[in-house]
């Protein structure tokens, strides 16, 4: 190993002190990683707050007088501050745009209170006179789409991958491609589990120099030994625990002193307060606008084929309960699928052409307002499927056994697949993987600021070339 064939320090001349030989001096081992990432995320954190900051500038162009001039001055002078201690730079945000535009834009919103409050307390209301709070609120909305746009461009530049990272294994056999991924066999480099000298430890923290995450391919009972070589590197360091994938564990709890693995996680008491809090004040607020048409379209609907206003459906809601969906009905009344068995298709002869109308523009899905009004549903959240429902000729639930997992939250009205334009039959089980994806991944990464930005990205998909 290293130690062995590393030239060692002597002690001839100090009688009484035994050479150590675990000492290594001489050529430094060859590095896996040229250089470290942090350089290209600092660059990359500057370039996006000159970014925001040129957004808001662009945002208020059109109404600039020298105060607001003076006063965006001193906002974009707070901004970074506010910025980085949102978070909206650090790598879970470069990882989830999304994400990132929120939090830089509740960050700009909290700079731009602070600068009114100072320009309050110090006597310079002249500062204040041509900037609105609606102004504000468009420069925040500017600066969210701008980053969007460049957080992805910048995500799929990097191939989404923005630490250096690598699979570490000591089974050559076991050295599989990963694409997007670096994969390495320990005894081809020359280190072992076990190799806790100094020599050794100091040749591993060489090769892996600027290696910020290390993920260990190897057996169970190799894993401590690993560990033991591994201890003081200056990464993250985790094992690919394969008889661990049946539980899915999201993080690591305690219980009497003993490790746990925790295997579902739902939203904290103030997480669920803050969305349903959310979910009335938008359903409500909607349900009264939006009366006047709910009810021309309940009419429309009465007189233009035989049979009830509404189309009341059984669903699979939170906790896997079931729960009745309302929804305008759109179909032939004695051809109405109340288990859902058979996705409508394109040109479904079962709707009327005023269905046809309703589905594609979203129409039909109103009276979910209701739904969200009473606790079953959520604004946003996982569309809620029919117990009959199939992808292929399989049922959902038999599809991917993460399935389930989608119901640890309430359903929703849209969601972050409908954003993505995943919506309409489901043909191929790909259809429900690609959704069940979406799902899951708005659920481990909920915030209200997200759900916020998936309600207006909503906006832009009611009609879809999926919706019919």
């Amino acid at each position: 190993m290293a130690s062995s064939a590393a030239t060692s320090l002597q002690a001839q001349d100090l009688p009484g002190v035994t050479p150590l030989g675990f000492v290594a001096v001489g050529a430094p081992a060859p590095r896996i990683f040229g250089e470290a990432r942090t350089g290209w995320r600092l660059a990359t954190c500057a370039g996006l707050i000159l970014a925001d900051i040129a957004a808001v500038w662009c945002a208020f162009a059109l109404t600039l007088s020298p105060g607001t001039a003076w006063l965006l001055a001193l906002i974009s002078m707070l901004y970074p501050a506010f910025t980085i201690a949102a978070g909206s730079c650090a790598l879970p945000a470069l990882r989830n745009p999304i994400a990132g535009a929120a939090r830089a834009a509740g960050a700009w919103l909290l700079a731009a209170a602070l600068a009114a409050a100072l320009a309050a307390f110090f006597g310079r209301r002249d500062l204040l006179a041509d900037l609105s709070i609606l102004q504000g609120l468009f420069a925040a909305a500017f600066l969210m789409l701008a980053r969007i746009r460049i957080g992805a461009g910048i995500g799929r530049r990097s191939g989404w991958r923005f630490t250096n990272e690598l699979v570490l294994t000591d089974d050559p056999s076991a050295v599989t491609p990963m694409p997007g991924r670096r994969v390495l066999c320990a005894t081809q480099l020359g280190i072992g589990a076990g190799d806790a000298d100094p020599a050794s430890v100091n040749r591993i923290g060489q090769m892996l120099q600027h290696c910020e995450r290390v993920v260990l391919a190897v057996p169970l009972e190799r894993r401590g030994a690993w560990l033991e070589s591994l201890r003081g590197l200056d990464a993250d360091i985790e094992y690919r625990a394969h008889e661990l994938d049946h539980a899915r564990p999201v993080a690591l709890g305690h219980m009497d002193g003993a490790a746990t693995l925790i295997v579902r996680r739902g939203l904290p008491l103030g997480a669920r307060i803050a969305k349903r809090g959310f979910d009335l004040v938008v359903a409500i607020g909607a349900g009264i606008v939006l009366a006047p048409l709910i009810v021309a379209i309940a009419i429309a609907v009465r007189r233009d084929t035989p049979g009830p206003v509404f189309f009341f459906q059984t669903r699979v809601g939170r906790g896997n309960r079931h729960f009745r969906m309302v929804k305008f009905r759109t179909m032939r009344h004695a051809e109405v699928d109340f288990i859902g068995e058979k996705s409508v298709s394109r040109a479904d002869a079962r709707v009327t052409p005023l269905g046809r109308f309703l589905r594609n523009c979203s129409l039909d899905e109103l009276p979910q307002l209701v739904n969200v009004i009473a606790g079953d549903m959520s604004i946003v959240g996982p569309r809620p499927h029919a117990l009959g429902s199939r992808a292929g000729d399989a049922l959902f639930w038999n599809v991917d056994a993460r399935y389930w997992d989608r119901h640890a939250i309430k359903p929703g009205m849209t969601g972050l697949a409908q954003v993505r334009g995943q919506r309409g039959p489901t043909l191929r089980e790909h259809d429900l993987t690609s959704r069940l994806e979406s799902d899951l991944e708005y659920i481990a990464g909920w915030t209200l600021a997200r759900e916020l930005a998936i309600l207006i990205r909503t906006i832009r998909v009611i009609v879809h070339a999926n919706a019919f």
